[in-house]
């Protein structure tokens, strides 16, 4: 399968593949009814999001639906699995909301932290989190392990109730 953006194969890393759909939270409607539901290589699709700039735009796949969230295919994957457990943080980014799966080792053996997925596929060096006005990220008084549980509660949460990122 390929990208109709770019004419490039699909990577095969699931966490390398993002979906784009015109809908806050779209694991409330993962079907064919859902809007959009394009598919490209998950960097392409946020350095077109940067380049726009601010405001939201059309899908740059197929130029039907507003990008309203973007998520990878491994999130989409583990959502469609049934798992309530899901490892996956979702963020608000400008207007879009972007929902990662961190439940993956590194390279090294290490679990991926949910705040280093976020500034990597953002592309964000210096990166500040917050929920409800208080930064959560950085915070040297938590292991970068527990901020990364932390961010992930706080997603499941937001998913429970049908709410869009509340990072």
């Amino acid at each position: 399968m390929s990208c109709t953006l770019t004419n490039e194969e699909l990577p095969e890393n699931l966490l390398d593949v993002g979906i784009i759909y015109g809908v806050a939270v779209p694991f409330t409607s993962l079907d064919s009814s859902a809007p959009c539901g394009c598919t490209c290589k998950l960097s392409t699709i946020v350095q077109q999001l940067v380049e726009h700039g601010k405001g939201v735009m059309k899908c740059p796949v197929c130029s039907k639906d507003s990008v309203i969230s973007v998520c990878d295919a491994a999130t989409k994957s583990s959502i469609l699995s049934g798992n309530q457990e899901v490892p996956i943080v979702a963020v608000r980014y400008g207007p879009q909301n972007f929902w990662l799966y961190v439940g993956v080792e590194t390279n090294d053996g290490d679990v991926l932290m949910a705040q280093n997925r976020i500034a990597h596929v953002l592309g964000i060096e210096g990166l500040k989190i917050l929920h409800r006005g208080k930064v959560v990220f950085p915070d040297d008084t938590k292991a970068p392990n527990d901020i990364s549980k932390h961010l992930q509660t706080i997603t499941r949460e937001d998913l429970a109730h049908h709410k869009k990122p509340s990072l």
